[in-house]
């Protein structure tokens, strides 16, 4: 609170370091250290670890980009967007691709206003024209079978199997669920009953937010949580950005469960983006900082500008 502009420096620091170190790693092709299955996994874990915090730091360094202009030329930023799309695509990690193009383009109109008709003119027929052709066939001719894991992506690497069975759960106690984290033990449950000790990797989790909430705190519960998530984006003082960081988020928990827990990688980064949002603005001109939230919407405008 005393000085946001230090605590903003300090984030870009981090972020731009963890980037850097694990892009030096991509030559080194070592199996089960920086790769797993031929998937770039750098330093984290796995590679949909290292690709869901890529895709999270996306917007996080637009953010602070936009607020104090660490690069003083717009070709750094490019290029550190280069290097995070090129990981991304070298992990596999196709939630972390498709939400990082959703959260682009969503800015990109919602600062274009004038293109936003057309593009919801031509939308319906692009949107019947993917649903026909054979995207899986147009990937491979492209040389991206591996890449993109095509023979998975039709079943979402299993995770639909998941999916049906959560949701028939789901049915059951459908207002308050069943408690906090009981994805998890309902599915170890049913992987014991059902499947055995060689099931599948799919079948070690439910891989889908909302399910999740839904078999932990029901429908009021996961109402609760939209709500807060509402509740952030109103509260944000650049509702541009914001809003692609929601659409963002939204669009990653289609296919991972991290909203339905706090001790991971991923929330904390949550918390942290909204909270930036709403952090005083520091003014060069004045050396003087701004409170985002009681401040007139003329003076941010002119802060911005500034």
């Amino acid at each position: 609170m005393k000085n946001p502009f230090q605590l903003e420096r300090l984030v870009f620091s981090f972020l731009l370091t963890f980037i850097i170190l694990n892009f030096i790693t991509i030559p080194f092709r070592v199996e089960g250290v920086f790769y797993l299955v031929g998937r770039f996994k750098g330093l984290m874990n796995n590679p949909n670890g290292l690709g869901l915090l890529l895709m999270f730091f996306y917007p996080i360094l637009d953010l602070l980009q936009k607020r104090n202009k660490f690069f003083k030329t717009n070709k750094g930023f490019l290029i550190v967007k280069v290097l995070i799309f090129g990981m991304l695509f070298l992990s596999g990690s196709r939630t972390g691709m498709l939400a990082i193009l959703i959260y682009q383009v969503s800015v990109w109109l919602f600062d274009s206003k004038r293109l936003l008709i057309p593009f919801l003119l031509v939308l319906p027929p692009l949107l019947y024209v993917v649903s026909t052709v054979d995207l899986i066939e147009i990937f491979t001719s492209l040389g991206f079978e591996q890449e993109l894991r095509l023979d998975t992506l039709s079943t979402a690497s299993g995770r639909t199997e998941v999916w049906e069975v959560a949701w028939e759960e789901v049915l059951r106690h459908p207002v308050f669920g069943q408690g906090m984290m009981y994805d998890n033990y309902y599915v170890r449950e049913y992987r014991s009953m059902f499947i055995g000790e060689n099931a599948a990797r799919h079948w070690y989790g439910v891989w889908n937010s909302y399910l999740s909430l839904l078999l932990n705190v029901g429908f009021i519960g996961i109402a609760l949580y939209l709500l807060f998530l509402f509740r952030c984006f109103q509260r944000s003082t650049d509702k541009k950005l914001a809003f692609g960081f929601l659409l963002l988020i939204l669009s990653s928990a289609v296919t991972e469960s991290w909203m339905a827990a706090s001790m991971n990688a991923f929330t904390p980064l949550l918390f942290l983006y909204f909270a930036m949002q709403q952090q005083f603005i520091y003014n060069p001109i004045h050396e003087e900082y701004i409170d985002p939230i009681h401040s007139t919407d003329r003076v941010l405008d002119g802060v911005h500008a500034s």
